[in-house]
């Protein structure tokens, strides 16, 4: 208590400050005239807080209000130089919170301007970890095994879980703060010449959820969830590994701007520097966890035991950055016949060496990726008005990027793998696409709006390398995609308005010329598998129809009351041009894309009640669906969400004015996953999938539900100063099973989980007073 009433108490002597720095001008003339000369500041002060910090994980995941209470400092205060026309602003938002924001700027019209801004986001992780791990953000952090979770003694009997070691773990929460620092300037060099300068900073530090996973136990020996694969050591060892974040970002962009009579030219330098002060992440690992002994048998020369590999280094992302030179510009032929174009090159590096990331690379890699990615792009346009009643548009675009990068293996196979790995140039691709479209209007009150675009897209075969592993990707060289789309409105009456439109485009390849990274590299796929069976085909590269369908409705039924009403329909079908276009969910012909769909209906209308007291609302109802063929697995998820909103504000008083706010949402995803007989679950694997008959949905839905008040009020003391309270109650709740299901938490090696709170209430409330002068 001390200390926040401390802090309080020094919220005044603040404020004094900064009035005194930009001083106090309402006596120097009348209020009028004032009000007219010279621009409005402002300082907020108050106090924020929550009933519950441990129910506020969704609540200030973002927001910075994850605390008991917090400080509420805003702060705008601007002023006018007349004699020089400079203009000085200082802000502040968020002072006593971890999402703060300061920017200090100054500008003389039509001459210079230069501004220094700073602004924190801090992202609170909602869940909440349960382990022995120290070292957490760190890169070398140590596991340790603690006691078995609470889970029915049967399903730790099935999947040879351990007896409890009786060691106790210990909740963490993850969190990424970032620092950003900005930089910028302007001058007028001449009337007709203007110099930009801008530069960013960025800090990220923290940590996120990661891991690893397919390491071997020995006591997995013989179980059953080895199924006849051919690996007698089974596949455990699964890890939870933050991973440790301490990286920047810095850009500089400075350009160069000509503008006289119909020409307009722009150029300059745009740079982008990545730099991670972690390069590797290395856990300490103990022999034993919850499965027994981690397998030691390692008698083949190269081979590692399973406490190596967990042990061994993992590559974090490493520096790199890139540099584009710009050119672009418009020019106006005539008031109704203008043109403009872009040109850029843009040199991309990521050349970091492995042992300064604490890696040691093969025998057969190089020292550094020696990445290397060269993108040129060239645009241009010309928009026409021919008559009152049509315009067009038109634009070309070339884009050309080369991927220089060295192919290596980087790794090669161990006990049971015969190939290596290594990268592959993918970067590399040229596109060329072209667009036309015009809108006309007809005197009867339709205008109508159409066009056409084309695109070709052509990825180069890579290099042969018969070192690697067979079928390590798939792709087409050559792809094209054709589209049209138009659109109807129509001014239906004065108060009534509406619009159709409609999307379709077709991306199509040569089904002969799918491609496979085989032992002889670059070999049609068809070829090695003509019916596409066992393959998983990338989505970039399959045909596809695509379709949008967007209606809407602008309804002004009285002067108090407004409906808005649009609807939109999306679909990408991936089914057409295959071997066999018919779904089989039981064993699907093409494993791949299916068919993708959106579909969403939006209301929001507004009512006005009287002069003082307005109403709205809205709802929107959207669903989603992902249909993908896997081997042998049909996954059919769909989901569909609900929202409502309704909101009233309006004056009890002259001074003294309310608002409600009503938010509720309902999230629910659905899985319809159909499997081939030979995938039916055993001894085991997914909780309830055990004994099911075909077809069948062995993963139950999740539901996320929202609801949200927020009442605020504010009193205007008197002309400068007033009073604002806002209080929000929240509550979420949940059945999300994907960290633990029906009493079965998902348990990592070390027993280590990971879990949320299923309902979550929190209330805030705030009290701000702020004062305006001049």
């Amino acid at each position: 208590m001390g200390k926040k009433k401390n802090a309080q108490f020094k919220l005044a002597p603040i404020a004094a400050a900064l009035l005194l720095a930009f001083g106090n001008a309402g006596a120097q003339s009348s209020a009028e005239e004032q009000a007219l000369m010279t621009p409005e500041s402002s300082v907020s002060v108050g106090i924020g807080a929550v009933d519950s910090a441990r129910d506020a994980r969704r609540f200030g995941q973002y927001t910075g209000l994850n605390q008991d209470a917090a400080v509420l400092l805003d702060f705008e205060l601007l002023k006018r130089d007349e004699a020089t026309g400079t203009w000085t602003t200082f802000t502040g938002r968020n002072l006593g919170l971890d999402t703060r924001e300061l920017g200090f700027s100054q500008q003389k019209q039509g001459d210079w301007k230069f501004g220094i801004g700073y602004n924190e986001i801090v992202r609170n992780d909602p869940y909440v970890i349960h382990t022995g791990m120290t070292g957490i953000g760190t890169t070398n952090p140590t596991i340790s095994l603690i006691q078995t979770p609470p889970m029915p003694t049967a399903w730790a009997t099935a999947n040879r879980i351990i007896p409890s070691n009786g060691i106790a773990g210990t909740d963490v929460s993850l969190k990424l703060q970032r620092k950003a620092l900005g930089l910028t300037g302007e001058k007028w060099i001449t009337p007709e010449l203007q110099l930009e300068l801008n530069f960013g900073n960025e800090d990220k530090t923290g940590a996120r959820l990661f891991g690893r996973v397919g390491m071997n136990s020995d006591t997995m020996l013989q179980h059953p969830n080895n199924r006849g694969t051919g690996n007698p050591y089974g596949s455990w060892a699964v890890l939870l590994m933050p991973e440790p974040i301490d990286s920047a970002i810095r850009t500089i962009d400075g350009r160069l701007n000509f503008s006289r009579g119909d020409l307009a030219l722009s150029g300059g330098y745009y740079g982008s520097f990545y730099v991670n002060n972690n390069g590797s992440l290395t856990a300490n690992v103990p022999g034993t966890l919850n499965r027994g002994n981690l397998w030691r048998g390692c008698a083949s020369p190269g081979c590692s035991t399973v406490q190596q590999l967990a042990a061994s280094d993992v590559a974090l992302p490493p520096d790199n950055q890139a540099h584009q030179l710009y050119f672009s510009g418009h020019y106006a032929f005539s008031p109704s016949t203008r043109a403009n174009f872009k040109l850029s090159y843009t040199h991309a590096t990521q050349n970091e060496s492995f042992i300064d990331m604490g890696l040691t690379p093969s025998v057969t890699a190089p020292g550094n990726l020696g990445g290397v990615v060269d993108t040129t792009l060239a645009h241009v346009g010309l928009s026409m008005r021919p008559t009152n009643q049509l315009s067009i548009n038109a634009s070309l675009r070339y884009e050309d990027r080369a991927d220089g990068t060295p192919v290596y293996v980087y790794n090669y196979g161990g006990r049971y793998e015969l190939f290596g790995t290594t990268n592959w140039p993918s970067g590399s691709q040229t596109r060329t696409n072209v667009k036309v479209d015009g809108t006309y209007r007809i005197l009867s009150g339709y205008t109508v709006s159409g066009g056409m675009d084309w695109e070709r897209k052509v990825i180069p075969v890579p290099p042969a390398n018969t070192a690697i592993a067979s079928n390590q990707v798939f792709f087409r060289p050559e792809l094209d995609e054709y589209g049209v789309h138009a659109t109807v409105r129509k001014a239906m009456s004065e108060t009534l308005n509406g619009a159709l439109g409609f999307e379709y485009k077709e991306r199509r390849g040569d089904d002969n010329a799918w491609v496979t990274t085989s032992g002889a590299l670059g070999n049609p796929l068809m070829a090695v598998d003509p019916l596409l069976v066992n393959r998983v085909l990338p989505t970039m590269y399959m045909n596809r129809d695509r379709t949008k369908l967007r209606g809407s409705l602008d309804w002004t039924l009285t002067e108090e009351l407004s409906l808005d009403v649009v609807a939109e329909h999306a679909q990408d079908d991936f089914r057409r041009g295959y071997p066999d276009p018919t779904k089989s969910q039981i064993l699907p012909t093409f494993p791949g894309a299916q068919v993708i769909t959106s579909d969403s209906v939006t209301l929001d209308t507004a009512y006005k009640v009287s002069e003082d007291w307005h109403l709205n609302g809205y709802w929107t109802r959207s669903t989603n669906r992902w249909n993908v063929n896997k081997v042998n697995l049909d996954d059919d998820t769909f989901n569909k969400a609900h929202t409502v909103g309704v909101g009233l504000k309006g004056k009890v008083s002259p001074r003294f004015s309310v608002g409600a706010d009503l938010l509720v949402s309902r999230d629910v995803t659905t899985f319809t996953n159909l499997v081939a007989t030979a995938n039916v679950g055993g001894p085991g694997l997914i909780a309830g999938w055990l004994g099911q008959t075909l077809p069948g949905n062995y993963l139950p839905d999740i539901v996320y539900r929202t609801a949200e008040l927020k009442l605020y009020g504010t009193y205007q003391i008197d002309k400068k100063s007033g009073v604002q309270v806002t209080l929000i109650h929240q509550k979420f709740k949940t059945d999300d099973w994907q960290w633990g299901y029906n009493g079965i938490p998902f348990v990592y090696s070390d027993n280590t989980t990971v879990s949320q709170g299923l309902n979550q209430a929190v209330t805030f409330i705030g009290v701000v007073y702020t004062y305006r002068f001049q």
